[in-house]
């Protein structure tokens, strides 16, 4: 599944979610002509209240899939 790119950041969503931890993972590198590479990004964060959405930087970036979960381990969506 491709899931929409926007290069509109909507700011309130910073407001309301802070990023505390990035985990970043890499693989199936692609060197020479066609560079890319596949990868696995985890981002721990502190939310103060709930939102609608989540909006990531993603520019130039094609995200196969995405998930949340709470504090607890729960998934809370799936798009």
């Amino acid at each position: 599944m491709k899931l929409p790119v926007t290069d509109e950041l909507d700011l309130t969503t910073f407001s309301s979610i802070k990023p505390t931890n990035y985990n970043l993972s890499l693989f199936n590198l692609e060197f020479g002509g066609k560079w890319g590479y596949s990868g696995l990004v985890k981002i721990d964060a502190k939310v103060s209240e709930a939102a609608e959405e989540v909006v990531i930087n993603a520019k130039e970036l094609e995200i196969q899939s995405a998930e949340v979960f709470s504090g607890d381990g729960n998934c809370m969506c799936t798009p």
